[in-house]
């Protein structure tokens, strides 16, 4: 016996891994990041709201993983939603324009600016 999945279904599943992504994502910022959640005054809806416009964002770079679709939203939190162009972060639009590289070595690269950064205000 063959079984067929509809297009219709597989977007209802894709949709609802996305959902659970998304709360996971939010609850993780939220206990990882209290001081920049609050900062920022997002309320639970405004907070998976940020995770679902990152989610949209890192696709559009290849960043693909799990793993490092949430360093990139983490990013937003930290560097601000638009941090991608934003001219304060030039290294960071560089880093994930680079067709060189995957969606992980392109978080590797924002990563290592963030770690150097913190490292030189120190």
């Amino acid at each position: 016996m063959l079984f067929r999945i509809r297009n219709e279904q597989v977007e209802v599943l894709s949709r609802r891994l996305e959902d659970r992504f998304v709360d996971r994502t939010a609850v993780h910022l939220r206990a990882n990041f209290p001081r920049e959640v609050e900062k920022h005054e997002f309320d639970d809806e405004g907070l998976k709201a940020l995770c679902r416009r990152g989610l949209v964002d890192a696709r559009r770079y290849g960043v693909l993983n799990e793993a490092d679709v949430e360093r990139y939203i983490e990013c937003m939190l930290l560097l601000g939603p638009g941090f991608d162009a934003d001219p304060l972060y030039p290294w960071a639009g560089q880093a994930l324009a680079r067709a060189d590289l995957d969606g992980e070595a392109k978080m590797d690269v924002i990563d290592d600016h963030l770690i150097f950064d913190l490292r030189v205000g120190c």
